[in-house]
């Protein structure tokens, strides 16, 4: 996309990049990481800088695919990966999550070395991301980690005390619980909202951005650092956009009052978003120097209701589902609902059909949702036993299992769909 761009000779190319990074099932070849350590310390030297820039071109080779699979089929592998709450082999095998980090790397520095031998200015975003409000996708034990007894018993005791509102005493368990095994991301989210609650902000910022870095299916950018770190390589200043969240932010931790689920801004966060490229370009003579209240007159005006309707809202709704966001199903079906009530009056006959359909599909999942919803509550509190009969559990499973298949795998046969989901176990 960057080659073609470059060939328009554009006035300045934004660069926003950096979700879904392992998205794709792809497999690196070993031994061909573009950031060894050995290239990592080689690149902070002032030499090899001034190097790279008379060549105009990255300094290590690119990372290169054994297998990379864009297939509709694994399209649907990696949707229900996620689904069932599995972690991406790219993320646990540190080789592949370091070649994913490299060829992130490789394909940042490329495009701004290539810029800065056509002479276009760029500008560099770093990516911010949901952090108070978007439960990680998948958590994992770290490599090796033994000691599962002591440390459910300190997850379990503070999911408890969360739910019971006794916050001070949450945050004490799952504290000892993210240092018995750093690697579990959900304990570090947990913990943040538990630190909110309270009053301990710096410090819930601090977790959430660990259960954001540890997430074992990250879609949420990782590589910030990578950002920053190629910045002061080309001699540019990044647009710092998970600063500016953070100023804008509710407890200056962005969550869904900048995102509509995610890592995709609001409406009225893509204008801060564009608002601050804008005064970016001014500051850096891009456009010609305005007043303050010129630039001002530019801001767009947001309706509240701009997000409120039946479309968008029904895409969200199933966005939440198969990504594992249950808490936040129920506001948004409510959302759901009501952008439905407030379009029937006026609408036609096919689309009051058409709305009618969207709420009944809306009623049957919900009503499969909230007892799996249940079932992995009490799975994750040591309960099922107590809650759950053997052949209930079953059923729960069941049918969670048969709508995720109608809504993402119908293309697969039912025996193809039971190869890729997850041992009861791992649920």
């Amino acid at each position: 996309m960057f080659d073609e761009i470059v060939d328009y000779e554009p006035d300045v190319i934004a660069i926003y990049s950096g979700n879904n990074e392992f998205l794709e099932r792809v497999v690196y070849r070993p031994g061909q990481l573009a950031e060894s350590s050995a290239g990592s310390l080689l690149s902070k030297l002032a030499l090899v800088r001034i190097v790279r820039r008379i060549a105009h071109a990255p300094a290590f080779a690119r990372p290169v695919f054994d297998v990379a699979n864009y297939g509709q089929r694994d399209q649907i592998a990696t949707r229900l990966s996620f689904a069932f709450g599995r972690s991406s082999a790219l993320h646990d095998d540190p080789e592949q999550f370091a070649s994913v980090r490299a060829h992130y790397r490789f394909n940042l520095d490329a495009m701004l070395a290539e810029a800065a031998r056509r002479g276009i200015p760029v500008v560099l975003f770093t990516v911010p991301a949901n952090l108070r409000d978007w439960r990680p996708n998948a958590s994992r034990h770290g490599a090796g980690f033994r000691d599962t007894a002591v440390w459910g018993a300190a997850f379990r005791s503070g999911l408890e005390a969360l739910e019971t509102r006794r916050f001070e005493a949450a945050r004490a368990a799952l504290e000892r619980a993210v240092a018995l095994d750093p690697a579990y991301a959900e304990a570090w989210f947990q913990l943040g909202t538990a630190q909110l609650a309270v009053g301990r902000t710096e410090q819930a910022r601090r977790s959430f951005r660990e259960a954001l870095l540890r997430d074992a299916y990250p879609f949420r950018s990782v590589f910030n650092d990578v950002v920053r770190e190629l910045a002061a390589l080309h001699g540019t200043k990044p647009l710092d956009l998970v600063r500016l969240f953070e100023r804008e932010a509710l407890h200056g931790i962005p969550g869904f009052d900048l995102f509509v689920d995610y890592v995709h801004p609001t409406v009225a966060a893509n204008e801060l978003i564009a608002h601050a490229l804008l005064e970016t370009l001014v500051e850096r003579k891009l456009l010609p120097v305005q007043d303050d209240g010129e630039v001002e007159m530019v801001r767009i005006a947001i309706h509240p209701e701009i997000e409120e309707q039946v479309a968008p809202l029904r895409g969200l709704y199933g966005q939440f589902l198969v990504m594992r966001q249950y808490e936040s199903l129920d506001a948004l079906a409510e959302r759901l609902r009501a952008a439905i009530e407030r379009e029937l009056p006026g609408a036609s006959p096919t689309r009051r059909a058409r709305l009618a359909q969207v709420r009944s599909d809306l009623d049957t999942m919900q009503s499969i949702v909230t007892p799996y919803r249940r079932l992995l509550h009490a799975e994750k509190l040591g309960t099922l036993e107590r809650e759950f009969e053997t052949d209930e559990a079953d059923r729960v499973f069941e049918r969670y299992a048969a709508m995720i298949h109608a809504l993402e795998a119908r293309d697969l046969s039912r025996a193809e769909f039971r190869s890729f989901l997850p041992e009861r176990s791992e649920l």
